[in-house]
C-alpha cells in the first residue's frame, strides 16, 4: 500500500479530475513502468577500505563514484566497499554500483558523488538526472534532493542507507511501443521518477519545476529536430498534451530517411536550483513499414518410467524480425533463449543460462536474395535469406535422480541433452518466403505433442 500510495502521489498534477477510469488507468501504467528489475550483476574490481567512527572517503577509480563518510555516520570500524553492476534502472545511466555492507544504516547521512559524461545523455538535460536506488524488493527510487553540478559534471545527495545505487531520470518519455507502422500513431507518456518519500514536496526540483507551479511553462515537441514535425518525419499532435499526460507521434506515409525518429520535449523557463533553464528530454521511436515476425519453436519427448530420471521433455524456442524497408533485408530484435529441459523424477539446474545456443539460435545474415515480384502469376517478391552458420552448444544441466523402479543407487552429475545432436548447426540454417501478408509455415516436422515437434513460422506486421 505504501508502494502504490508513492506512486500515486508522483502521478502529474494535471491528471487530478480527468475520472476514475483515466486514473486508474494511470496508475496501472505507473506500476507496469516502474515494476520490479532484477538485482544488478557485478561487474569489475571491488574496491574496499576500512572506515571507523571518525569518518573517510572511498572512491572507485575509473568508475566516476565516491564516498564520503562524516564522523559519526559509523559506530565502529567497517569495511566500506563499491563494486560497479549492471544498471537495470528505467533508463539507466551508466553503470549501477553495490555500496556495500548492504542494508547499513548511517547514524549521520553520508555523500554519494556520481560523475556523468556529457556525451553520453543523448541530448537529455543534465538537470533532470536522478540519484536512485534498488530495495530489497526490486524497486527502484530516486532520493528527494540532491544537487546537480553542469560544470563539473556530478549529481549528489545525501544517503543514509546503502544498497544498489545509479544515476538515471528524474523525468521520463515513454512511448507506448519503440516500434510504430507507417500512418499509425503511438502515445507517449510523460512520467516523473517515483520518490523515495510520500511528501510531494521532497521530490528533485526538476520534478517540481515541470509538475508543480511552473506547470504552464512553455512546452515544444519536434521530430528529428523538426518543431512540431512534419509529413517526411512524422508529427507530434500538441492538442492532447495536457489532457492525456503526454503527446501522440504520428508515424509519416513512408519510412523516413532519420530512423529511428528523435522524439523532443524542450520546457522552457523550468525553476531549479534558483535559476530558470531550459529542459529537453527525448526519446526514440522506429517507423517500418514491411517487417516480418519469425517464430520458432522445437520440443523433444523422450524417457520412460524405467530409465533414470523418468519422462523427459526438451524444448528450445525464439523469435527475430526481418526488416525489408532497405535495399537489403536486415535482422532485429533477435531473441534466443535458455533451453527448457525437465524430467519428471529428476531436478536440474541451469549451469549456463545465458548461453542461449541451442537447436535454435540466430546470428547474423551469410547471404540474400530477392525475387521481384512479376505480376499476376508471381505478385509478391520471394525473399530467399541463408544464416551465418553456428554449431549447437546445448545448454548444460546439473541433474540429481532418484533410481528407477527395481534399481538402488541414484544418479547426479553434469549432462548435455541429446549430445549426439551437438555436431549440427542451429536452426534455421535458410529461409525462403513471400513478402505478403499472409503467415507463412517455412518449416514443420511433427504436431504438439509428439516426439519431435518443430515449427517455424512468418508473419507480416500490421501494428
Amino acid at each position: 500500500m505504501t508502494r502504490l500510495l508513492i506512486i500515486v502521489l508522483l502521478m502529474p498534477l494535471h491528471s487530478i479530475g480527468q475520472g476514475e477510469q483515466s486514473r486508474l488507468e494511470r496508475i496501472k501504467d505507473s506500476l507496469e513502468l516502474f515494476a520490479p528489475t532484477p538485482k544488478g550483476e557485478p561487474i569489475g574490481e571491488k574496491y574496499s577500505k576500512n572506515i571507523g567512527a571518525e569518518g573517510g572517503e572511498l572512491v572507485s577509480p575509473g568508475d566516476g563514484i565516491e564516498l564520503i563518510i562524516p564522523p559519526g555516520a559509523l559506530s565502529k570500524n567497517t569495511t566500506i566497499s563499491i563494486q560497479a553492476a549492471k544498471n537495470y534502472s528505467l533508463d539507466g545511466v551508466g553503470n549501477a554500483f553495490h555500496l556495500e555492507p548492504s542494508g547499513i544504516q548511517f547514524r549521520v547521512p553520508a555523500k554519494l558523488v556520481m560523475h556523468y559524461d556529457p556525451k553520453k545523455l543523448s541530448g537529455n538535460s543534465p538537470h533532470l538526472l536522478a540519484i536512485v536506488f534498488q530495495d530489497e524488493k526490486g524497486f527502484w527510487f530516486s532520493i528527494g534532493k540532491f544537487k546537480i553540478d553542469t560544470l563539473a559534471n556530478t549529481i549528489s545527495g545525501n544517503i543514509t542507507h546503502f544498497s544498489l545505487w545509479a544515476a538515471s531520470w528524474s523525468f521520463h518519455l515513454r512511448p507506448e511501443k519503440t516500434r510504430v507502422k507507417v500512418s499509425k500513431r503511438v502515445f507517449i507518456r510523460t512520467y516523473p521518477m517515483p520518490c523515495a518519500w510520500a511528501d510531494p514536496a521532497e521530490r528533485s526540483e526538476a520534478v517540481l519545476g515541470i509538475f508543480g507551479e511552473n506547470l504552464d511553462n512553455p512546452r515544444t515537441w519536434s521530430v528529428n529536430g523538426v518543431t512540431g514535425g512534419d509529413a517526411v518525419n512524422g508529427s507530434v499532435d500538441e492538442s492532447l498534451i495536457m489532457m492525456e499526460n503526454g503527446a501522440y507521434y504520428n508515424a509519416p506515409a513512408l519510412v523516413p530517411n532519420t530512423n529511428p525518429v528523435e522524439i523532443k520535449l524542450q520546457i522552457e523557463g523550468v525553476e531549479i536550483f534558483n535559476q530558470h533553464v531550459t529542459m529537453t528530454k527525448t526519446c526514440n521511436i522506429n517507423v517500418y513499414d514491411k517487417h516480418y515476425e519469425v517464430k520458432m519453436v522445437t520440443t523433444m519427448k523422450g524417457g520412460g518410467r524405467e530409465v533414470w530420471g523418468g519422462n523427459m521433455t526438451y524444448r528450445d524456442e525464439g523469435r527475430f524480425l526481418i526488416s525489408l524497408d532497405e535495399r537489403e533485408p536486415k535482422l532485429l530484435d533477435i531473441d534466443n533463449r535458455t533451453e527448457k529441459l525437465h524430467y519428471d523424477n529428476c531436478r536440474t539446474t541451469v549451469l549456463n543460462p545465458n548461453s542461449c545456443t541451442g537447436m535454435i539460435h540466430v546470428t547474423s545474415i551469410k547471404s540474400t536474395r530477392i525475387t521481384p515480384a512479376d505480376p499476376p502469376a508471381k505478385p509478391y517478391p520471394l525473399i530467399e535469406i541463408r544464416f551465418m552458420p553456428k554449431k549447437a552448444e546445448f545448454t548444460t544441466f546439473k541433474f540429481n535422480c532418484p533410481p528407477p523402479p527395481g534399481t538402488i543407487g541414484n544418479s547426479a552429475g553434469i549432462m548435455v541433452p541429446f549430445p549426439t545432436m551437438d555436431k549440427i548447426p542451429c536452426m534455421p540454417v535458410f529461409i525462403k518466403f513471400f513478402a505478403n501478408d499472409e503467415e507463412q509455415v517455412f518449416q514443420k516436422i511433427g504436431n504438439p505433442g509428439d516426439e519431435l515437434y518443430v515449427r517455424f513460422s512468418i508473419k507480416k506486421l500490421n501494428d
